[in-house]
């Protein structure tokens, strides 16, 4: 007789938004574009990317980090000016570093990458007539 594994919280969390928004293990494998038995394995026992968990939240309607949220936690603090959360690795380079910006960057859905991009333009703009010698 197999022994039932346990889920992790995160993927319990992903099976309760998803059937908290309405959708079938096969609904969202569609929008997904995988099979659904290949979606079921990995909601209840893959090891989720913070990419995968960002593209459910929205799917789900919920932001992210409610997913990543540990149950324990009474009062997760709330984001100021809707801006990305982002997770810290254990593993991370130090913050200001060009290895630190990359990481932050390829965390980002597309739209913060659009926005980022944006405003990097706009800094750099801003730098060039402001020095106009410094290039």
């Amino acid at each position: 007789m197999s022994e039932k594994k346990e889920l992790n919280p995160i993927n319990r969390r992903v099976m309760g938004y998803r059937r908290m928004a309405g959708y079938t293990q096969a609904d969202v494998a569609k929008m997904l574009n995988m099979n659904r038995n290949s979606y079921a394995h990995k909601e209840r026992y893959g090891k989720l990317s913070i990419d995968f968990i960002q593209t459910l939240a929205r799917i789900f309607n919920v932001p992210y980090i409610k997913i990543l949220e540990d149950e324990n936690t009474t009062s997760p603090q709330p984001v100021p000016n809707n801006e990305p959360i982002y997770v810290k690795r254990p593993d991370s380079p130090p913050p200001g570093t060009a290895e630190y910006v990359a990481m932050l960057y390829s965390s980002m859905s597309n739209e913060y990458k659009g926005k980022a991009l944006d405003y990097m333009h706009q800094l750099m703009k801003e730098f060039k007539m402001n020095n106009p010698n410094n290039l």
